[in-house]
């Protein structure tokens, strides 16, 4: 039997706010993006580059699936007959690092390069060796931060090619229950630094009321 490759790697909140630093310190503009569905826009062909085959058996075998009836009916199936996924699919447990591999092919194109020590967070250089974009990426939740210049600007119009988005937002978005406001100095027509609250999802969580008698019995579950 192979091994089915799993591994995928999200940005940390340290990566999150080292991008946050980086994109005010140079003033860039940041822009959040959902990628609709990432998964399908994944490769699930794609070979594990970064896996050593004398270390272990990779599978890579075609994988089959049973079709819902709607879709039989739709392609005229029979009920004994099966499909062969061509994309990655939500459930499969190698989605995720299929599109993670994608990303991060499509962003090394472009010029980015990953963080060493905290992945999913790329950063974009011009031919001076100037920093003219950063991304990071939590799954399908992108933050983009990008030059005001043309190099910035002609990177954004790329990477927004690259995948098929959802709603696009700036200035003020939520990223992982964070809510992130950039300031914008009106006077100097310049991005600057970011407020980050986590109040709603806060505001969300509710306590569990435990009595003096419940206290003292530590082996029981906290809820039902």
């Amino acid at each position: 039997m192979g091994k089915i490759q799993t591994a995928a790697p999200t940005n940390s909140r340290r990566a999150r706010q080292l991008f946050l630093t980086t994109a005010a310190s140079l003033n860039f503009q940041c822009y959040k993006g959902d990628v609709k569905c990432a998964f399908l826009q994944g490769d699930i062909q794609e070979v594990d580059e970064d896996v050593d085959p004398s270390e272990t058996k990779v599978l890579r075998e075609d994988v089959f699936c049973e079709q819902t009836p709607e879709l039989a009916a739709d392609l005229g199936f029979e009920h004994h007959q099966c499909v062969r996924l061509l994309k990655a699919v939500y459930g499969l447990v190698n989605a995720p690092r299929r599109w993670y591999q994608r990303v991060s092919k499509d962003f090394a194109k472009l010029g980015g390069v990953e963080n060493t020590t905290e992945p999913c967070l790329w950063t974009f250089r011009n031919d001076a060796g100037e920093i003219i974009g950063l991304v990071v990426l939590y799954v399908d939740d992108a933050l983009i931060a990008c030059a005001p210049g043309c190099g910035g600007q002609t990177l954004l119009k790329q990477i927004k090619g690259l995948y098929e988005w959802g709603t696009w937002e700036t200035k003020a978005f939520t990223q992982c229950g964070a809510q992130i406001v950039q300031a914008y100095a009106q006077h100097f027509k310049q991005w600057g630094g970011f407020t980050i609250s986590m109040e709603d999802y806060a505001s969300e969580i509710q306590m569990i009321n435990l009595s003096p008698t419940r206290r003292v019995q530590r082996e029981e579950k906290a809820t039902n």
